[in-house]
């Protein structure tokens, strides 16, 4: 023993052990400073909390109006879609609001039906407009700004804007009266509604129904202008004060929902309920573009007053959509997703990031510049996993439903490149993406990535399974699957995390029961670990020893006061605002190493766990973020998205906290602590021997070597005895004495033992080789070897290169084996 080695010791022997006879779970420590967000992918630019319902341009620079849910009236820079100013404001939701052509003050119905007007800024409380009480729906200003015009139920009021002076009311023949139009000056007053269409003197309060020469839906597509739907593809334009006719249209307009032409009526454009818009040339009926700009209906259409441009809101859109008049070219328009994103994937090269979002749109960011590379609409809204090949040319999909299948993308344009069979997902690749596992109906097959071309195949015919992936270079599977425990639905089911090899009638090798409460799974990239989402918890497995590593707290919300909730600890129905599971907002990501894990205790906060120890080192404050995550490969950056449809990067990078084997007391201490069954416990104790280097690993390797028992020569003679309870005996008491008998049981195997010892040899060389930790002993023995391949110094190389082909026992041998495997196939290795 050298005097370091020995030193080691003694003052190993001199610090009491901090390792306590029951450790706290991860993230039981003070949170750390939040560390800084490194760029937002994704502006928001027109961006509201819900789907706008309205939007009009008012004002000489073209601002933009717009209303939403969310009880709040603003004003946007149309150049740029900065938001210039916002107000609480709470009118009826399917009310708009009038702006005057200045900008300088609007009007809306309060709560109590009231017509009000308010100048901009809300300093001046403005006037009580009187004389329409009935839900108001219509608001016109005249162009000079001097008039207002409102729409109730078939009634309409014109008042003077500075005196608030009612100046007519007028009862139209019908109450369905969709559209009303004040001109320049306020004195004739359009209205259209049904089949009809009205002229108001204001002055004289006389009305005037418009002589029509075809039947058909009239609306006031603004700006005096009326569209008369004469057949089923024709669309009559018409100057709603003067009677002529502007031009015809070939168009199908059963599915239209608005219209809108510019001021010089030179341009009209039609908004269509599955979220297509278009843009005609009136004279000539030429189309001039189309686009789809949401999937829901077109809720709004305005032109602005220069006669360039057009703002759009739908349904399914939180954003306001601007396109220019002529070529329908986005204008100023946002690049964040429009709904809330559900899945993060990073490229390989970590240059590109891409998402899916609510509305099924995948997109693809450019992580350098934060410019968005393109986005598609995917087959379906509904997925369960979004990742990058490795090679990173193209984009999976996994689409979940009735009728799973998988949709590829081409990274370098979107296009799609295939979509294959129904199956389910997500399934994964081989660390060298030359194969990919995934679930065909009852069975996992393994495909060749480019061909797809099937390999080996797995059949399930009573299990359920998931989660698969490809470890050892593609030789091994790994995977879930459930056994039908009680019948009684999805709890009934007995999940197991398996591996099998990847050859014809492989059998499973391992297996380690789970929970069945399962949300969502991860693999690190080298597949050694599994991290496991459960409702209020996120565990860390060893996948190749079936240790559970440690425990990361899980999410938590608070119910409201109305909600009633089923107690777990009595089964009775509790009131108030009790704790719950959240598990919409949670997620697990892996760092390329897996030295880190990222994962939310909370609806947007996340914890970054040092997965050698199991401790929270940083906290996340992301709400708004935390939908999904994913680290960018290379880096030290976690890519995270959620409800307000922007991908934001974080720096993660801290310094690894110090490991001194010393705190955890002498090595034989921590021998001890490798055996728990506790797996946080065992990770601590690996730690602690690997940042100690050489100076322990002689002792580990002096725990690895089994010396042979005496009398072994004898009990493997009695193997071939004529006496069959001899043979058992024998038989038995030499698996009693452990691996130690191994190198001799194998030299007689090899001296042409007779073919019943070498059956009876073959079984124990068979169980002393099994992977699967039995014992205290095995486990100590697994992390041994784990623990002399993470040191990666030329001594435990050299060390590891003896366990595997020296006279060590046929598990360590494995163990070994796997491990220099391992250490080949990563990087810089």
């Amino acid at each position: 023993m050298s005097f370091r080695t020995s030193l080691l010791l003694i003052v190993l022997a001199c610090v009491p052990a901090t390792l306590r006879a029951e450790e706290p779970t991860a993230g039981e420590t003070s949170p750390p400073p939040i560390p800084r967000l490194a760029a937002r992918l994704g502006s928001s630019t027109f961006r509201h909390e819900s789907p706008p319902y309205w939007a009009t341009y008012a004002g000489p620079d073209n601002q933009i109006f717009t209303l939403a849910p969310d009880s709040q009236l603003r004003i946007w820079e149309a150049a740029s879609g900065r938001e210039l100013w916002a107000t609480e404001f709470s009118p009826p939701s399917e009310g708009k609001v009038g702006i005057s052509p200045d900008a300088s003050q609007y009007l809306w119905v309060d709560g109590t039906g009231v017509v009000r007007l308010r100048a901009r800024g809300g300093e001046i409380e403005g006037h009580e407009l009187v004389g329409l009480r009935a839900p108001t729906t219509q608001f016109s200003f005249s162009g000079d700004g001097t008039r207002v015009a409102a729409l109730a139920l078939g009634s309409v009021a014109v008042w003077q804007v500075r005196s608030g002076k009612l100046l007519a009311k007028v009862d139209l023949p019908v109450d369905t009266t969709a559209e009303i139009w004040l001109d320049a000056k306020g004195e004739t007053l359009l209205a259209a509604g049904g089949e009809s269409l009205w002229r108001v003197d204001v002055g004289g309060k006389s009305i005037a129904e418009e002589p029509l020469t075809r039947p058909g839906v009239i609306r006031l597509c603004g700006h005096g202008t009326a569209a008369w739907f004469t057949s089923e593809d024709t669309l009559e334009l018409v100057d709603g004060v003067t009677g002529k006719t502007l031009g015809n249209l070939k168009w199908t307009v059963g599915d239209r929902v608005h219209e809108a032409t510019t001021p010089d009526r030179s341009i009209l454009v039609l908004g269509f309920v599955d979220g297509t818009v278009t843009a005609w040339e009136v004279a000539s009926g030429k189309q001039l573009w189309s686009a789809v700009v949401g999937t829901g209906s077109v809720t709004s259409l305005s032109t602005s007053p220069d006669n360039s441009a057009v703002a759009i809101t739908t349904e399914s859109s939180n954003f306001v959509h601007q396109r220019d008049i002529r070529t329908g070219e986005p204008i100023a328009e946002a690049d964040a997703e429009s709904g809330v994103i559900y899945r993060v994937a990073a490229s390989p090269d970590g240059k590109s990031i891409a998402t899916f979002a609510e509305g099924g749109s995948i997109s693809v960011w450019n992580r350098a510049t934060g410019h968005l590379a393109w986005r598609v609409k995917a087959a379906r809204e509904e997925a369960r996993g979004l990742e990058f090949s490795p090679s990173g040319s193209t984009l999976l999909l996994w689409l979940s439903g009735e009728t799973p299948a998988i949709q590829v993308f081409r990274t370098s344009d979107g296009s799609q490149a295939r979509l294959q069979d129904p199956e389910r997902g997500p399934a994964g690749w081989s660390e060298d993406g030359k194969h990919i596992a995934r679930f065909v109906k009852r069975s996992i097959v393994v495909c060749d990535a480019e061909s797809w071309k099937e390999e080996f195949r797995m059949h399930f015919p009573s299990r359920r399974a998931g989660l698969v992936a490809l470890a050892e270079q593609g030789k091994t599977l790994v995977y879930l699957s459930a056994s039908r425990d009680d019948g009684d639905g999805e709890p009934g089911y007995d999940w197991s995390l398996r591996t099998a090899p990847v050859t014809p009638g492989g059998m499973p090798a391992r297996k380690v029961r789970l929970a069945w409460a399962l949300s969502d799974t991860a693999f690190s990239a080298d597949r050694e670990m599994l991290a496991i989402r459960r409702a209020r918890t996120t565990e860390v497995w060893d996948v190749r020893t079936g240790i559970m590593l440690f425990t990361v707290a899980g999410g938590k919300a608070w119910l409201e006061e109305d909600e009633r909730v089923e107690s777990p600890e009595n089964g009775r129905h509790a009131r108030g605002r009790n704790e719950r599971p959240h598990p919409d907002v949670l997620f697990v990501a892996w760092n390329p190493d897996g030295t880190r894990l990222a994962s939310t205790r909370a609806p947007g906060r996340i914890d970054i766990i040092d997965t050698r120890l199991g401790d929270r080192i940083l906290t996340l404050e992301a709400a708004g973020a935390s939908a999904c995550g994913a680290f960018v490969p290379g880096t030290d950056l976690l890519a995270t998205g959620g409800e307000d449809g922007t991908l934001r990067l974080w720096d993660v990078s801290t310094p690894p906290p110090a490991v001194d084997a010393r705190k955890n007391g002498p090595l034989w201490h921590v021998w001890d602590q490798l055996g728990s069954l506790r797996g946080s416990t065992a990770r601590h104790a690996a730690a602690a021997f690997a940042s100690s280097g050489d100076e322990s690993l002689a002792w580990l390797l002096e725990r690895l070597d089994f010396p042979e028992a005496a009398g072994t020569a004898e009990l493997i003679k009695g193997l071939g005895s004529d006496n069959s309870t001899v043979r058992d005996e024998s038989q038995a008491r030499l698996l009693a004495l452990g691996p130690g008998v191994e190198p001799a049981l194998r030299r007689a195997r090899d001296a042409g033992a007779e073919p019943e010892v070498r059956a009876r040899i073959d079984v124990m060389l068979a169980t002393f080789s099994d992977p699967t930790p039995h014992t205290k002993e095995d486990r100590q023995r697994d992390w041994a070897v784990r623990i002399i391949g993470e040191m990666g110094t030329t001594a435990s190389r050299a060390a590891l290169t003896r366990l595997s082909t020296g006279s060590a026992s046929g598990r360590v041998q494995g163990m070994a084996a796997r491990e220099i495997a391992r250490r080949e196939a990563k990087p810089g290795k």
